[in-house]
């Protein structure tokens, strides 16, 4: 699922995997900034168990001159089943987006956290030929490793009309994509940017995607 969370989607996938209780609420928090933000979870009346998901922020892709860069790894993701031991309010940090690189290795964000149980941290950012690998997760009930970038494709005479590496896939989605001859595009949700790419020109890597925080509330 790329591009903006579908909240159908996300409530359908909670009555599957959630506790037995009734959904009563879905809080989510995303970050399209480039510093890591703070917002505070809620618990709503009646609630008392939730079920978190918490992604941090991909790598960047780089860019080459006159080659293909790779692409970006994801943010891992934490997915946390709670009847107990969360407050009334939760400090929810999300990793800000990295910004793309040219002709140095890719940025990185930065983790993301809900509270002090469940961490999902930031994917590496691309180097010269290298991809960024996956970010790994921590505290969940299940921990899911990002999706690594993509190795830029062999460059024939500066690029030979071959697209840069794409970036990882996190858990809400694709890595961004590059065609040949631009820059790396923009990811979303916590995935990876692809790498720029381009013959006798500058093309930078993509920006990553921010981190991200769903929580469902249940009776």
């Amino acid at each position: 699922m790329s591009g903006i969370i579908n909240s159908a989607y996300l409530k359908a996938v909670s009555g599957v995997i959630g506790p037995s209780g009734g959904l009563i609420d879905m809080q989510t928090f995303t970050n399209t900034t480039t510093s890591t933000t703070t917002p505070t979870w809620t618990k709503p009346a009646g609630c008392t168990q939730i079920l978190v998901f918490v992604t941090g922020s991909g790598g960047c892709g780089q860019g080459q001159y006159n080659s293909n860069g790779s692409g970006g790894g994801a943010g891992g993701t934490a997915i946390k089943m709670m009847s107990s031991g969360f407050g009334n309010t939760e400090t929810v940090s999300l990793g800000g987006r990295g910004s793309g690189g040219y002709n140095s290795t890719g940025n990185i964000g930065a983790n993301s956290s809900f509270g002090s149980h469940c961490t999902g941290n930031y994917g590496t950012g691309a180097t010269a030929g290298i991809p960024g690998v996956g970010g790994t997760a921590t505290g969940g009930t299940f921990n899911i490793d990002g999706g690594d970038g993509a190795v830029r494709p062999s460059a024939q005479s500066g690029g030979g009309g071959l697209g840069a590496g794409y970036g990882g896939l996190s858990f809400w989605g694709s890595g961004s994509v590059a065609l040949y001859g631009g820059s790396g595009g923009t990811a979303q949700n916590g995935s990876g940017s692809s790498g720029g790419s381009c013959n006798s020109c500058t093309a930078g890597g993509g920006d990553s995607g921010g981190g991200v925080c769903v929580v469902f509330s249940y009776k």
